[in-house]
């Protein structure tokens, strides 16, 4: 009979012990859920960094093309201006040493002048605009194109959970 106590007795013992074996790990379960939370947090914010860094980049590159651009335009228009001026003095000076006082219709000087207008046409500057795909398109459009993410980052010199963090967002989208 004692020996049948004690076999029962250790039964209790090994079930008893499981089930507080499971309620430890589900205790450990939230635990180790906000561990993985905090390092995906870690791993966006670092990822947001870096596309403030890119766009911030980006916008000081537009500015200074812009501010290029800005400047080089008015000097040109200011160049044809003073072009144009320079051209009907010398022509109005050309005209009064040959006839010194002729008599001009209005209404003919106005049609040409009108017509001077409409002809002038600026030279074309043939500046083809460069495109740039950004970071976040090439790493995706390699990607597409079967490249693992270990070859894309050594490609772009980029970090391997930067490339990672890429392509898991777009996944998700």
């Amino acid at each position: 009979m004692i020996y049948i106590l004690l076999f029962i007795s250790f039964i209790i013992h090994a079930v008893t012990f499981i089930i507080i074996k499971q309620l430890i790990v589900k205790l450990d379960k939230p635990d180790q859920v906000r561990d993985q939370l905090s390092e995906q947090k870690k791993e966006i914010e670092e990822l947001l960094a870096v596309y403030l860094v890119e766009m911030r980049e980006e916008n000081d590159r537009f500015i200074e093309l812009v501010n290029d651009k800005v400047p080089d335009q008015q000097t040109y228009e200011n160049d044809t201006v003073r072009q144009t001026k320079h051209e009907s003095n010398e022509n109005k000076t050309a005209e009064t040493k040959i006839n010194p006082a002729p008599y001009v219709d209005n209404n003919k000087q106005k049609a040409s002048d009108e017509n001077l207008k409409n002809d002038y046409k600026p030279p074309e500057i043939n500046e083809q605009d460069t495109y740039e795909q950004s970071f976040a398109g090439e790493v995706l459009s390699l990607y597409s194109q079967g490249y693992t993410t270990d070859e894309i980052a050594q490609q772009l010199n980029r970090g391997k959970t930067e490339v990672e963090l890429l392509v898991k967002f777009q996944q998700n989208k």
